[in-house]
């Protein structure tokens, strides 16, 4: 782990399955928000009770609706405090925001990969996610030291806060690891291995 985050833990939650996950529709924005699925919720509740025991100081989470109900599922079990940063959001989808996922894919394949982004179509780029995401966690290490932290937010974006914790390039975080809708990564100065999540009886 870079040295100037190993002060705290960090468990990179990705929301829940919701609604465009199933659809394989993009959503970046307010505007036609999905909620979680019944299944999104049960995989935050089993993860809540492998939390339990991990002594969570707080949540941090990204506002979008679908992360914003599996930090509160999270909140309720862990009777911890919870807050919302608009860093942790998911990228910017500009022009594609509501449609297919396959199809901003392809298009950007062909217009030059995902790392720079398209300023005109408004779409953010990975350099762009990972420029947010080091101000969020710089922000938090000037704040805390010692606590262990839930950051609830979404794929690309955990992606880069991952590559940033532990010093790979932009692009290399997109083949490191890839968060499943309920799973969680602890990582820490000790070590970096994935939180299974607890059967309910």
């Amino acid at each position: 782990m870079q040295p100037q985050y190993k002060h705290n833990t960090y468990y990179l939650v990705r929301h829940g399955e919701a609604e465009n996950n199933v659809l394989g529709v993009l959503n970046a924005t307010p505007r036609g928000e999905y909620a979680l699925t019944e299944k999104g919720r049960k995989q935050i509740e089993m993860l809540a009770s492998s939390l339990c025991d991990e002594s969570i100081d707080f949540i941090v989470a990204s506002p979008l609706r679908r992360a914003e109900e599996t930090a509160e599922i999270l909140e309720q079990s862990l009777k911890v405090s919870l807050s919302f940063d608009i860093r942790l959001c998911e990228p910017q989808f500009g022009s594609f925001e509501g449609k297919d996922i396959r199809s901003f894919l392809d298009f950007m394949e062909t217009h030059g990969g995902r790392t720079a982004g398209d300023l005109e179509l408004g779409i953010e780029g990975y350099m762009d996610i990972r420029e947010r995401v080091r101000s969020f966690l710089g922000a938090l290490n000037e704040t805390f030291q010692g606590k262990r932290v839930v950051v609830v937010s979404h794929m690309d974006t955990l992606q880069e806060i991952y590559a940033e914790l532990v010093g790979e390039p932009v692009g290399a975080e997109q083949k490191a690891w890839y968060p499943k809708n309920g799973s969680c990564l602890v990582a820490s100065e000790a070590q970096i291995m994935e939180l299974a999540p607890l059967a309910r009886g």
